[in-house]
């Protein structure tokens, strides 16, 4: 259920305990439609994330990329 700014100001306590039950409350504004999400729908969208130290170790496999420099000369610019 959507409903105004006006009335989510005036029944704040209201739209809060809806919103955390339905774990977001939308709300309009002059024909706009923003969202007041609950905590625990933001945690549980975020979900559990991997560390980067986790994610270095346990990553992909770079064996087989090639690393070496190309020792080529570099090609001649005229800086004029």
């Amino acid at each position: 259920m959507i409903c105004q700014l006006a009335n989510a100001k005036s029944k704040l306590r209201k739209e809060m305990t809806r919103a955390l039950e339905a774990l977001r409350q939308p709300i309009r504004r002059r024909g706009q439609v923003g969202v007041v999400p609950a905590e625990a729908d933001d945690h549980r969208q975020a979900g559990a994330r991997q560390t980067f130290t986790d994610y270095l170790l346990n990553g992909p496999d770079l064996s087989g990329l090639d690393l070496m420099r190309d020792r080529s000369p570099m090609r001649e610019v005229a800086l004029s």
